[in-house]
């Protein structure tokens, strides 16, 4: 509020002030830059690139918001969203292919 005390010579209405040099200093001075837009999104619990997400979509022929609402890659999908991402399988649905192999010594 001490603010608004502060330009309140220059309020016109409500939250409307006239744009006066101090108050566009002050508010040149006390700008917040919004945060990064980040580079990896999160799909079904994995981490991906937005360029990932973007190919996902238009390999499918589907858009990025409807990926984005994707609880889990849907079962007829999986492995392009693998080809593509990298992202195994049974990792993006052990439900329905199982664990991953275990990779090791022949018994």
């Amino acid at each position: 509020m001490a603010v608004h005390k502060r330009f309140a010579s220059t309020r016109v209405h409500g939250e409307w002030f006239t744009a006066t040099d101090a108050l566009l200093a002050f508010v040149a001075d006390n700008r917040i830059e919004p945060p990064a837009r980040r580079s990896v999104v999160i799909l079904c619990g994995h981490e991906v690139t937005r360029g990932s997400q973007k190919a996902i979509a238009q390999a499918l022929g589907v858009t990025q918001g409807a990926i984005s609402q994707w609880t889990q890659v849907p079962a007829d999908r999986v492995i392009a969203v693998e080809q593509i991402t990298g992202i195994s399988r049974h990792d993006l649905r052990p439900d329905v292919f199982g664990p991953a192999p275990r990779r090791g010594k022949a018994a």
